[in-house]
């Protein structure tokens, strides 16, 4: 069974980039607010070489052909600070986080799951999960969620 010492990986593509808006600003002696605002994003994709003749360990067992990634996540919070007096401050923060990841691999004749009957040659469904977080008081349902959904790639 391949473990994760004797893998063997390239990287097809790999792009990331990220936004960012900060700001502070001083409503007065007592009031000070601070917001920021982010977007990253996340984008790669790998070949298992395991087998080919310079890193061969073990030809007859492979995860997949390819994977890739496609990730995002989104997110921002608001802090506010209030000296009442030089021994007393009061602060309060909003955050807000979504990730987003999907991911999709694609299986040949000697992978394992193609293998063993439980997958096919080709692309597998690609999987997608979200992770929210969301303040107390406006939480309506489960922060985390997993689905799957076919991919035409």
């Amino acid at each position: 069974m391949p473990v994760f010492y004797n893998r063997y990986w390239s990287y097809d593509h790999w792009r990331q980039w990220q936004a960012n808006l900060v700001g502070e600003h001083r409503f007065a002696d007592l009031l000070k607010v601070k917001t920021r605002l982010f977007y990253v994003s996340h984008n790669d994709g790998i070949k298992d070489v395991s087998w080919d003749a310079e890193h061969a360990t073990n030809p007859r067992r492979k995860w997949f052909e390819e994977s890739y990634y496609d990730d995002f996540s989104v997110g921002g919070e608001i802090q506010t600070t209030s000296t009442l007096t030089d021994w007393n401050t009061l602060r309060f923060a909003l955050h807000y986080l979504e990730d987003n990841h999907k991911e999709a691999n694609y299986l040949t004749a000697d992978c394992m799951d193609v293998r063993s009957g439980a997958e096919s040659v080709g692309w597998t469904a690609e999987d997608e999960y979200e992770a929210r977080t969301i303040p107390w008081p406006w939480k309506t349902k489960s922060p985390f969620s997993i689905g799957s959904r076919s991919s035409s790639v």
